[in-house]
């Protein structure tokens, strides 16, 4: 599944990014087809997902989001790397997998989601800008609840 213009989507061109799916689908999300990805091949892949086991237990999602185990989200998200649509793509030769929180699609706080597509797609300009530190900020000003990190990943 992927998104194209909705969601995420949205957020990959607010950032300036390309999104291989916006022009594959009129909706919002949809199932992409291993042949266009390779077609696209991408130069950068990234990939949203969650602590999903209650309703996928065992599954392939990656598990971020409020303090997650950021080794098992690497681990899971290595798999991810090794699949056919990606065989020698950019993306598999530059190790540019990256996970981030799917729920920051329905949140007030999707700035931070955008802050971190940003960084990943345009690293050379947004080196200094540390997602990290803002969603720590408005935790601490707007929540009644402590920050725990973790709603982000890039392959190792």
């Amino acid at each position: 599944m992927t998104f194209s213009k909705g969601s995420f989507g949205r957020f990959i061109k607010l950032t300036g990014g390309e999104n291989i799916a916006a022009s594959l689908s009129p909706g919002s999300f949809f199932t992409i087809n291993p042949e266009q990805i390779v077609s696209a091949n991408p130069d950068i892949v990234i990939l949203t997902s969650g602590n999903f086991q209650a309703l996928v237990p065992g599954g392939r999602w990656i598990p971020l989001g409020p303090g997650a185990n950021i080794e098992e989200a690497q681990t899971k998200l290595a798999w991810f790397t090794t699949r056919p649509a990606y065989k020698n793509s950019s993306a598999q030769h530059n190790n540019a997998f990256f996970a981030i929180w799917h729920q920051f699609y329905n949140s007030p706080y999707d700035v931070i989601a955008i802050q971190q597509l940003a960084k990943w797609i345009h690293s050379e300009l947004f080196s200094e800008l540390d997602h990290d530190d803002t969603f720590r900020r408005l935790h601490c000003e707007f929540l009644p609840i402590l920050y725990l990190a973790e709603y982000m990943v890039r392959a190792s």
